[in-house]
């Protein structure tokens, strides 16, 4: 397991766009597609905007984001410090969690003592196979491809 990103900012619309835009910056040079970077960008959108409107109650406050390569995986998480999410955020029928819960292979949202966790899983595809070197016929020197 390694950990490809770690910061800590504070909770705040104008920190949004920035941290989706580095965060899908990583997820693609760990191998994921363009098109899932842009999923991995609106999860990361979606999760902090929930911290930045409901973690601290209008206050400022902290929130995490980690992005760690687990190999067939890569796991996102956003996390606070705040007062926990309204109800109604953690309603599985709410439309952001269902929204991440559609882009991310396994989208998993965890209450602690000191705050919440949202954890996004995204398949990254397995590397295309090495074929074997193009043979080479020595009694005429050419290389076929």
């Amino acid at each position: 397991m390694a950990t490809a990103l770690r910061l800590t900012a504070e909770a705040c619309p104008s920190m949004i766009r920035p941290t989706r835009e580095l965060v899908a910056e990583v997820a693609r040079e760990h191998g994921l597609s363009e098109r899932r970077a842009r999923d991995v960008k609106l999860c990361v959108h979606e999760a902090i905007a929930n911290v930045s409107c409901h973690a601290y109650k209008g206050r400022p406050g902290p929130v995490d984001v980690t992005v760690q390569d687990l190999g067939d995986v890569l796991a996102v998480a956003v996390s606070d410090h705040g007062a926990g999410a309204p109800s109604r955020i953690c309603n599985p029928s709410a439309m952001g969690l269902r929204l991440m819960s559609h882009l991310s292979t396994r989208c998993t949202v965890r209450a602690h003592d000191d705050g919440m966790e949202v954890e996004m899983v995204f398949q990254v595809p397995s590397p295309t196979p090495r074929s074997e070197p193009p043979p080479v016929h020595r009694d005429t020197r050419l290389l076929h491809f």
